[in-house]
């Protein structure tokens, strides 16, 4: 399925929703996805409370112009996410109004999502069947659009539309999955079967401003001046990933989306709108985390070898740390523990290196280091 590009060189809304209109216009038009009635789930990426100025979440006047062609045919919308630790309203409340998401839903009267129910379905794709929970806005919808952020990621390298929907499962379950398949070849197994399974009617991308370095939260912001939609999430990250100097065999996600046959090579997808190349970032600053595993030539006893002695431990900048427990509370083997009210890892042979307390710390006060 083809990708469409539009320029967009800063986040007033009049410019973000003429892009966002011309990338939706090019995959059909909205009118094509959403009727008078339909029940739309609008899944933007809003990992955890951070301003838009961090580059963390998707920028709320994208979410607010792709809403305001939905409303402008007659759809319904809720939106929602699921952050990466609790999952209550008290955590949602924060979460919406933090990331600007509450302001949009008052000037355009659509629903936030407040019930943390979920439910556990049968996933059955790509010879796998497992059960997998998910959050009780997605069943409630006729359709998903996933409005995603551009960002490197200190654990998959890259993150943007696939990834995304990871939120669609429920808080802390999340950390459950990660201890489930600590191995990130079998992690991503299930983030790519999720995705297959939810199929996303449209995918919005904001990479106005993209994050490098350690994202997806701690990262740093990096103006790119894009908007990018396709219907395929697949065939929109190998773009996203070209922009950024990754290759489709450092990323697990687009390692099975080309096994699977859901993701085109670059040369084979139809790019319709901006040319591509002529914003690609060349120098891009990739994540501190190194992780062999992307490689295909290495054996995977190797690689097992490689993240046990090689691959970084967590380490906890006592200056910064103010002692909120989103770590210890995200962590899904219980090895972080506090002393003086600073966090450290109780058992570092039980520690899967996940980096989810790396991930969800509002402070930056978590490093990757070798030790």
């Amino acid at each position: 399925m083809p990708v469409s590009i539009a320029k967009c060189g800063n986040y007033d809304y009049e410019n973000v929703y003429t892009a966002v209109k011309k990338v939706v216009d090019l995959c059909g038009g909205i009118d094509k996805f959403v009727k008078k009635g339909t029940k739309v789930f609008v899944k933007p990426n809003l990992l955890m409370p951070k301003k838009v100025e961090t580059a963390t979440t998707t920028h709320f006047n994208v979410v607010k112009a792709i809403c305001s062609l939905v409303i402008d045919v007659g759809g319904e919308i809720t939106l929602g996410d699921s952050c990466g630790g609790l999952y209550n309203k008290a955590v949602l409340e924060v979460l919406y109004k933090t990331t600007g998401m509450a302001k949009v839903a008052e000037e355009l009267g659509f629903s936030l999502n407040y019930d943390v129910a979920s439910r556990e379905v049968d996933v059955s794709v790509n010879g796998n069947a497992r059960k997998i929970s998910l959050i009780k806005p997605y069943f409630d919808a006729d359709l998903v659009i996933n409005v995603c952020k551009l960002k490197t990621h200190v654990m998959s390298n890259y993150t943007g539309a696939v990834k995304n929907l990871y939120g669609l499962v429920p808080g802390l379950t999340k950390a459950e999955y990660h201890y489930k398949y600590p191995d990130k070849e079998k992690f991503f197994s299930l983030v790519t079967d999720l995705c297959m399974f939810v199929k996303p009617e449209l995918n919005i991308m904001d990479a106005v401003t993209m994050m490098e370095g350690d994202g997806p939260s701690n990262g740093t912001p990096r103006h790119m001046g894009l908007i990018l939609a396709s219907e395929n999430p697949f065939n929109l990250d190998r773009v996203g990933q070209e922009l950024i100097g990754f290759k489709p065999e450092e990323i697990w996600t687009s390692v099975y989306g080309r096994k699977y046959g859901v993701m085109a090579e670059i040369e084979e997808i139809e790019i319709s709108g901006e040319n591509y190349r002529e914003y690609i970032i060349s120098d891009v600053r990739k994540p501190n985390v190194k992780s062999s595993t992307f490689d295909n030539h290495i054996p995977s006893f190797l690689n097992k070898l490689i993240k046990k002695y090689m691959a970084p431990y967590p380490k906890f900048r006592k200056d910064r740390c103010v002692a909120c427990g989103n770590c210890a509370t995200a962590c899904p083997a219980k090895v972080l523990k506090f002393k003086n009210k600073v966090p450290y890892i109780s058992d570092k042979k039980k520690c899967i290196k996940c980096y989810c307390c790396h991930e969800l710390c509002p402070q930056n006060a978590v490093k990757l280091r070798k030790h």
